[in-house]
């Protein structure tokens, strides 16, 4: 359920939380307009590369922002949650190297959707 910002969500549904927030197009408008951080914290129109990630780290991080819970992505790919968050922490990891955090699921649906790894499409 979506009870916080949507910077702090791991809902990616496009159900409201009762305070009129749909945190699917949200993610679709920042992630078709994202901000690019350049010198001093200011917007500048430099990026960083994306990470490299693996095809198996591509693939547990869509079936996870795909799905409602490590859990139920563990189950889908036919493997343990731990290794789904493993996996997770990687990717994560990865993004803070590259000078691109994403701590919350939210911020990094929106990196994956920038780089690639997940298309609008498939969040319906």
């Amino acid at each position: 359920m979506w009870t916080a910002s949507p910077e702090n969500s791991t809902s990616t549904t496009g159900q409201c939380d009762g305070a009129g927030h749909r945190p699917l197009e949200m993610l679709r408008r920042r992630a078709m307009h994202p901000p690019a951080v350049g010198l001093r914290g200011g917007l500048a129109a430099h990026r960083t590369a994306p990470p490299q990630l693996s095809q198996r780290e591509r693939e547990v991080l869509r079936m996870w922002v795909m799905t409602d819970s490590k859990t139920e992505a563990a189950q889908r790919l036919f493997l343990s949650t731990s290794t789904v968050s493993t996996h997770i922490t990687r990717i994560r990891q990865k993004y803070d190297d590259v000078g691109r955090p994403a701590r919350t699921k939210a911020s990094l649906l929106v990196r994956a959707l920038q780089d690639g790894h997940v298309r609008l499409d498939e969040l319906d």
